[in-house]
């Protein structure tokens, strides 16, 4: 028993590349269960992460034992940024290495969720119509986290609360003079999230074809919230009255009027 407890214990990092979600195009599914190596050290740490989304999903992490391509997990703190081998996984591509500056959970879920096959959700096509994006403000080793990825397959709507999009200021370039690279339509500053939302792991279910998937209590995106549109002004109130009466003789005189024209 303890063992099989420790097995859910390690898993992920980051990648650079959309969930709730945009997954990648071709064989990118890992097998369930997803095999790994890690530190046995930072057993701990991950399963405060893991262990829920394997509840609420059916996914589950055991530890390696021959199989051709599995997931390694590097903790590098001296690291200039998380990054990974690959997004998803890649038949014949051995250990797919995760380096990770922290435990923290941004780091770990979105990581995961870049092992898994998804890229960032502000790279969709569509990603326009819900927020403006200025790629001519981002550093240059952001520079392939902004641009789109038409490819990608769109599992759910649009989703800003997903744990695969950045923050507003994320790859901004400061010494430019830059701290914004996204905003709501609005102009109004997107937050980055550090848990996973509910499209999140819709969207994960959806890709694996998971039927274990535990939805309720998640946050769920209400974008158009974000970006509120004005109602159109009320018509003007009908005459009533006599003003009604003086406005249907001159309605009737104008048509006569018109009709010997």
């Amino acid at each position: 028993m303890l063992n099989t407890i420790i097995r859910f214990f390690c898993i992920i990092s980051y990648v650079t590349g959309a969930s709730a979600l945009i997954a990648t195009n071709g064989s990118t599914q890992w097998p369930n269960p997803v095999p790994y190596t890690c530190d046995p050290k930072q057993n701990k740490d991950l399963g405060r992460y893991l262990v829920p989304l394997s509840n609420r999903t059916g996914l589950k992490f055991v530890s390696r034992t021959n199989e051709a391509e599995w997931i390694h997990f590097e903790l590098n703190s001296s690291a200039p940024r998380n990054e990974a081998k690959f997004v998803g996984r890649k038949p014949g591509g051995g250990a797919h290495r995760l380096v990770i500056r922290d435990y923290g959970r941004y780091a770990i879920l979105n990581g995961l969720f870049h092992a898994l096959g998804f890229r960032h959700e502000h790279q969709r096509k569509d990603r326009m119509q819900y927020i403006n994006v200025f790629t001519e403000r981002v550093t240059a080793d952001y520079a392939k986290d902004y641009g789109t990825i038409d490819d990608a397959e769109i599992l759910t709507p649009y989703d800003d609360l997903s744990i695969m999009h950045y923050s507003s200021s994320d790859g901004a370039n400061v010494d430019a003079g830059h701290n914004v690279t996204m905003t709501y339509k609005n102009g109004t500053a997107i937050r980055l999230q550090d848990t996973l939302s509910y499209y999140d792991v819709e969207g994960l279910c959806t890709h694996y074809g998971l039927r274990s998937c535990y939805l309720t209590g998640l946050p769920k995106t209400n974008l158009m919230a974000e970006v509120p549109v004005s109602p159109p002004p009320p018509p003007p109130p009908a005459p009533t009255g006599l003003g009604a009466f003086v406005g249907l003789i001159i309605k009737s005189f104008l048509g006569l009027f018109k009709g010997e024209k």
